[in-house]
């Protein structure tokens, strides 16, 4: 051995290089058998429910029995526990696309039970919607889910509604009749009569108000309001000339309002006239207010004159008041 000191230096540096290194390729080999026993033991890598794929919801449906109840012994998850314990959109869409071909009944059931606190859920609506529509059509689609619709669970009751409008969308203008009308469908047609209105109007104006008109409740009114101002944006005039063949009505308040404001300023007389003819609502005296500011600026002398016609003795008050005029 050199009596050197440099290479007494040298020989102690290589040994602590060997040392360090021969402790890192142990930390690597004992670290490589650690994760080996865990995978062994079962305990399950983190997961943020991105890896949920289908290949795995399949397997998990393939562990899962029919039955929907198990012995209390049986450690496998019933499908409707499976969709419960989802705690992820994406597994429970993953599971969604799996189980509905062949076990439609109990996915339903399940999503009837399922808390909408936990995520996000519009796209599992979506899925089964787009399920229901393709496998069936909107309106049988919707048949599925009964009774669970006349419960109101958030879920069914969004595709519910999803599909009818597919519907309306859709069907001819009898058979949407037919169906609206049907009493068995009341509860669901309530909540999208608007939609229904518009959609119906778009194919058939007259039709579109008539079957509003033979609506009651809130149906009535939600239709009703959505099929006239359809046909109020394809032909105000006609919707002007068929205002003039029923008795004034609050209910038609919302398309007198708005024929009002499309004529105000071209023909402020006549449009004070419907107005007037407005029944009941919060907004009637503020568009007379309106039709009066655009008619005493446009007109002030023919204003004048209607108020001295004018019969009623509180909105005279509030105009001549308002535009400083004299009071006949």
């Amino acid at each position: 051995m050199s009596n050197n000191p440099q290479d007494h230096l040298i020989h102690r540096g290589n040994l602590r290089f060997f040392l360090a290194g021969g402790l890192l390729l142990g930390l690597v080999v004992f670290g490589i058998i650690f994760l080996n026993d865990d995978a062994a033991v079962g305990n399950p890598p983190a997961d943020n429910g991105s890896a949920f794929t289908h290949t795995n919801a399949s397997e998990l449906l393939e562990r899962t029995p029919d039955t929907e109840s198990m012995e209390p012994e049986d450690l496998e998850l019933s499908l409707e526990d499976l969709i419960l314990a989802a705690d992820s959109e994406e597994q429970l869409r993953a599971l969604l696309r799996e189980a509905l071909p062949d076990r439609e009944d109990a996915v339903i059931r399940a999503l009837s039970q399922i808390d909408t606190d936990r995520f996000n859920l519009y796209w599992v609506e979506a899925d089964l919607v787009d399920y229901l529509r393709e496998s069936y059509g909107p309106v049988e689609g919707i048949k599925r889910l009964d009774p669970y619709l006349r419960e109101e669970h958030p879920v069914l009751w969004n595709a519910g509604k999803n599909l009818l409008r597919l519907y309306g969308a859709q069907a001819d203008a009898g058979a949407l009749r037919s169906f609206v009308e049907d009493p068995i469908n009341r509860s669901l047609v309530n909540v999208v009569a608007h939609d229904l209105g518009i959609q119906m109007a778009r194919q058939d104006p007259l039709s579109a108000v008539a079957t509003a008109e033979g609506l009651e409740g809130v149906s009535h009114q939600k239709m009703l309001n959505g099929a006239l101002m359809e046909w109020y944006s394809q032909d105000y005039v006609a919707v002007a000339e068929y205002l003039n063949t029923v008795e004034p009505h609050a209910k038609y308040d919302d398309v007198t309002n708005a024929y009002v404001t499309k004529i105000k300023y071209n023909d402020p007389a006549v449009a004070m006239t419907w107005a007037l003819a407005m029944q009941g609502t919060s907004y009637q005296r503020e568009t007379v207010m309106e039709v009066a500011d655009v008619w005493f600026n446009k007109d002030a002398d023919a204003f004048q004159s209607w108020i001295d016609q004018l019969s009623d003795e509180e909105l005279k008050g509030a105009l001549v008041k308002q535009y400083d005029l004299s009071a006949n």
